[in-house]
């Protein structure tokens, strides 16, 4: 009876968790101006991993130059003859001479226009231009604003893919892929805001290190060989629940 009594909460949890999620997605959606209407989504029966779909063909290409931008900014912040004395980055020029936007996609060897890689960082907070028109290295990380989504929509189904693989590995007691976390609730935000600064920093040296190991293992030319992709997402949250601010708001009233 007991037996029976699990199975239907899990089912019932199964659900709202379900419902959940989708409400998750609609409000990140409609907070980024996108109106889930104007989305045509029709579920199909398995997806071909790997190949790009007539509908995400520009979705593709601008992951993809996310993604070179990303190794861009590593390259320009790591080899020799992109920095001063000192370890910093230097200014370049657009396409034109040893220190240009040219000479820094060739050193990085990403298949990437200068025109391209030059709008996007236009619109990155990660560089700057000076009054020459020369670009700027602020930090190593590209950022961009306006890809919150297509961000989101990467990683979203990445770590949905882990949550699937380890199900599967479980059952036949293989290795998992790395999925852990920790939280709790009822903390004070003021007093968790040294911890998250001290992830931060821990964190950002281990995935430099990581992203270091994985460039080193980019395929270069591997025909006749297995190819797919790896990769590691961290992140910390901290917000305030429903039941803090109710807590807080019948305090004010007593």
């Amino acid at each position: 009876m007991q037996e029976i009594q699990w199975a239907e909460q899990l089912k019932t949890a199964n659900e709202q968790g379900a419902r959940l999620l989708l409400e998750t997605c609609h409000e990140f959606l409609n907070a980024a101006g996108i109106d889930i209407r104007s989305v045509k989504f029709r579920p199909t029966k398995g997806r071909a991993h790997g190949k790009v779909k007539v509908y995400a063909r520009t979705y593709w290409r601008l992951v993809d130059a996310y993604e070179d931008l990303g190794i861009l900014m590593s390259t320009w912040h790591s080899k020799p003859q992109f920095l001063d004395p000192n370890g910093n980055p230097l200014p370049l020029s657009k396409s034109s001479g040893q220190l240009s936007l040219r000479n820094l996609i060739q050193a990085a060897g990403v298949k990437l226009s200068v025109t391209t890689a030059y709008q996007l960082m236009r619109r990155s907070p990660s560089v700057q231009f000076d009054e020459r028109g020369r670009v700027l290295a602020l930090r190593r990380v590209f950022v961009l604003p306006e890809f919150q989504v297509p961000r989101a929509a990467l990683f979203v189904d990445r770590y949905l893919g882990t949550l699937r693989a380890n199900s599967s590995q479980r059952r036949q007691e293989t290795n998992l892929l790395l999925e852990r976390n920790c939280y709790v609730r009822g903390v004070c935000l003021a007093e968790v805001v040294p911890i998250l600064r001290n992830i931060r920093t821990r964190a950002a040296a281990l995935v430099d290190s990581v992203d270091g190991e994985f460039e080193l293992r980019r395929p270069k030319r591997l025909k006749g060989k297995p190819t797919g992709e790896a990769g590691l997402l961290l992140f910390a949250w901290a917000r305030r629940t429903e039941q803090t601010s109710n807590r807080s708001r019948r305090s004010r009233q007593k």
